[in-house]
């Protein structure tokens, strides 16, 4: 990943690069940002512990693999050190069943036996 990414970004900032085969170490620059919100890591080849220490203290979310982050407390409990983290992006961020998805509620009752 670059130095320097989403630096220059003042909004909140969510990132997913989960799963993605990345490898060495987190940019330097996630260090400084008391805007990332959440940041999903898990499931690549980042070194051990590339996870700044400061990422962990500003970051809400984290979920990396264990060897790449030492103060993660997310999926870090298995013993292969990959953390299987499915993350629904849909209620994280309100939009689960919102007004704009017509058909959402239609199968709220789908486990109760009701058909769409």
């Amino acid at each position: 990943l670059p130095d320097g990414l989403f630096s220059g970004t003042s909004d909140n900032i969510v990132v997913d690069i989960g799963d993605n085969k990345f490898t060495g170490e987190l940019p330097t620059s996630f260090a400084n940002m008391s805007n990332l919100v959440s940041l999903i890591g898990a499931k690549n080849s980042f070194v051990d512990s590339a996870t700044i220490e400061d990422v962990c203290d500003n970051t809400t979310l984290l979920v990396m693999d264990c060897d790449a982050c030492e103060c993660c407390e997310v999926c870090c409990d298995g013993d292969d050190g990959v953390c299987d983290f499915q993350l629904d992006v849909r209620i994280v961020l309100g939009y689960d069943c919102g007004s704009w998805f017509q058909h959402c509620l239609q199968g709220a009752n789908d486990f109760a036996g009701g058909v769409y």
